[in-house]
């Protein structure tokens, strides 16, 4: 559970990083039109030189807000992509604890160990009640099928 909490963690950060940099961009945004509008007030003053003026100012100065956006972006999607990685290739996870740190969420709940071996038992004793849970979950890993599916969506496997 601790690996868990620690990958939920890394996604926040990641996602606080990304956003950041949505954010500084966002700014640079707001701060352009706010210059373009003073030009625009300006050029009662001065003329379409006050309207170039405040376009010019404007642009100049969103451009390095958007280029660190972009940049302070970039690096919460490289975390992110990093953790990916690391998830889906990590020893120390069951397939369903991938999925859950994956998907952000608990949901769908599938079938763990434990309970595979349960309806291993429920199996032998009610063929009835097995082909039931074969048609709601995957064979190979457990994941919950949808109707009518020749693959499974978790596991990629044929069905």
């Amino acid at each position: 559970m601790s690996l868990q909490n620690r990958y939920t963690d890394a996604y926040l950060v990641a996602r606080a990083v990304n956003g950041t940099g949505q954010t500084v961009k966002f700014v640079g945004y707001v701060v352009a039109a706010l210059l373009t509008l003073i030009g625009f007030v300006a050029a009662n003053q001065f003329g379409a030189v006050g309207v170039f003026a405040g376009l010019l100012l404007g642009g100049l100065t969103a451009l390095p807000f958007y280029a660190l956006g972009v940049l302070v972006s970039a690096q919460g999607q490289i975390l992110m992509a990093n953790l990916d990685t690391a998830v889906n290739s990590s020893p120390l996870l069951s397939q369903d604890e991938i999925r859950n740190i994956l998907t952000g969420s608990p949901l769908p709940l599938l079938v763990s160990s434990e309970r595979a071996s349960e309806q291993a038992l429920i199996r032998t004793k009610d063929s009835d009640a097995a082909q039931a849970v074969a048609e709601k979950n995957c064979p190979h890993c457990g994941g919950a099928l949808e109707a009518d599916v020749s693959r499974c969506r978790w596991c990629m496997k044929r069905v």
